[in-house]
């Protein structure tokens, strides 16, 4: 009885989500209408307690289209990707929702939710 349940605790002890740094984990972003396609709007950085690297990045949701991810860089201790906008925005459009997602290799995933206002003064923000 034993060995099962170190097994099981082992497994849950192991079961670390990646973790979005804090400061960079977009969930709203005003951006000039203007902003060119191709154009990095945004640097995403996680990192995973159980160091399950390389972690992957992804974008979901009903406007996942508007944006790519390019992982960028991944150490032993933080991973990062770009953001980049893929189609122009719409000012007529109030905001775009997204799912951003970081991913572990075991397959772990961690969501932020995250609101693409596009606005015609310039000077983005991001908070």
């Amino acid at each position: 009885m034993r060995t099962v349940l170190w097994c099981v605790l082992m497994s849950l002890a192991s079961a670390n989500k990646p973790i979005f740094d804090l400061s960079n984990n977009m969930r709203l972003v005003l951006l000039p209408a203007d902003t060119k396609m191709g154009t990095v709007i945004y640097k995403l950085r996680a990192s995973d307690a159980d160091e399950d690297y390389p972690i992957s990045f992804r974008v979901s949701g009903k406007d996942r289209k508007l944006l790519d991810i390019v992982n960028v860089d991944c150490s032993k201790t933080i991973c990062e990707a770009d953001v980049v906008l893929m189609r122009p925005l719409d000012v007529d459009v109030d905001k775009y929702m997204l799912s951003l997602e970081a991913i572990d290799t075991r397959g772990e995933k961690t969501v932020v939710q995250t609101e693409i206002q596009p606005k015609r003064s310039q000077g983005a923000f991001v908070g």
